[in-house]
């Protein structure tokens, strides 16, 4: 079975930034060497256009897209009068990507301090969600999917697609997890920054702080254990990472 799945989050700025940049000032088309990586390694697609939400003048988006490939084993369990499906899923490849969507102030001075400093704070945000152990996180949780138990109503045996379909939510609860995880580190960053408005007291810490341990606890993940054994992985440790202090 092959499947493929794209979930989005959104960030914003709040208004125009007049904080002072935490890196050199980009070249003068607008994106320095660090931001040009970030730039294809997250995939990035600048549009430059007004935002159309009152208040928000630039807007984030990011994609998470996995392709997967299973196989199962499914067995008919009887308990008095139900039935319940014992399904052991076996993913064989699981492949994520990350890619952006960045809106830019429209006839904004692209040489001006405010429009470069809101440029850095955007990549800030792309630094995180391009984060190497994203992938690494989702890949795991997407490969180590545990035997699950669930009631049947339907035909005996039960027809393919309806068994593809309990495998798929399961895929799809971990996909929203790591979203999910992904948006925490967002709002922490834009709290620091008060949305990129000032430097960061401690920009080594807060980057250094996201997809450890202790960022699954504060974010609640809700596979907590697997998620710990992924990140401790040798594949996790040694994943990209984008930002630069």
């Amino acid at each position: 079975m092959l499947f493929r799945s794209v979930m989005r989050g959104i960030r914003a700025a709040l208004g125009l930034l007049m904080g002072v940049a935490a890196w050199a000032a980009p070249q003068s088309d607008g994106l320095d060497a660090y931001m040009r990586h970030l730039a294809q390694e997250g995939q990035v697609q600048i549009v430059n256009e007004t935002v159309s939400i009152p208040g928000l003048h630039a807007l984030t988006r990011f994609e998470i897209q996995y392709r997967a490939n299973w196989d199962y084993e499914v067995a008919l369990e009887k308990r008095g009068e139900e039935y319940y499906l014992q399904i052991r899923p076996q993913v064989t490849a699981a492949v994520v990507s990350v890619k952006h969507t960045m809106k830019l102030p429209e006839g904004e001075e692209q040489k001006s301090q405010r429009y470069r400093v809101l440029l850095l704070h955007e990549y800030d945000h792309v630094a995180i969600s391009a984060d190497g152990r994203v992938k690494v996180l989702l890949q795991g949780l997407l490969r180590n999917i545990a035997p699950m138990r669930v009631r049947w109503t339907g035909t005996i045996p039960p027809p393919k697609d309806a068994v593809n379909a309990f495998i798929l939510e399961e895929m799809e609860s971990r996909k929203r997890a790591v979203v999910s995880l992904v948006d925490h580190a967002y709002k922490k960053l834009d709290r620091e920054s008060d949305h990129g408005r000032a430097t960061l007291p401690n920009r080594a810490g807060l980057f250094l702080s996201l997809f450890t341990e202790k960022h699954l606890e504060e974010s609640k993940f809700p596979y907590l254990e697997q998620g710990r054994k992924v990140l401790n992985s040798v594949e996790a440790k040694t994943a990209t990472r984008l930002f630069r202090f």
